[in-house]
């Protein structure tokens, strides 16, 4: 083996060979930042559907709690109970639970999310 036929090792040699390791490098931690950021972001759109999917559940216990409440309720044959009225009935308790569950709400679906956040995140690791 001729080592005078081997191409010589300068500077510019050197500097071209580190350009492109630090290129390489550069290029996989935008990568790997790039990837970190979109698990952050879906991290972030699963913890919101939780939040959201919490709230529901109380929003329906609390419906379904109204409801089982107004059968306690005794009812007068007065003035007959109609269609149109057992209807709107449903639709009311359906918006008063809405209404009590945004916000602070009664603190079941806070409760839920913080017990479910835990347990989902133990998951994600």
């Amino acid at each position: 083996m001729e080592i005078s036929s081997m191409m010589p090792i300068t500077s510019s040699t050197m500097d071209t060979y580190e350009a492109s390791k630090a290129k390489e490098l550069t290029k996989s931690f935008n990568e790997v930042l790039k990837d970190t950021t979109q698990k952050v972001q879906a991290q972030g759109q699963r913890q919101e559907e939780l939040r959201d999917a919490c709230r529901d559940f109380e929003a329906y216990f609390l419906y379904t709690m109204f409801k089982e409440m107004d059968k306690t309720v005794m009812k007068s044959d007065l003035i007959p109970e109609g269609q149109a009225e057992t209807m709107f009935q449903d639709m009311m308790y359906n918006e008063i639970s809405k209404e009590a569950s945004q916000g602070m709400g009664t603190g079941l679906g806070k409760m839920m999310y913080e017990q479910l956040s835990r347990t989902y995140n133990q998951f994600d690791k």
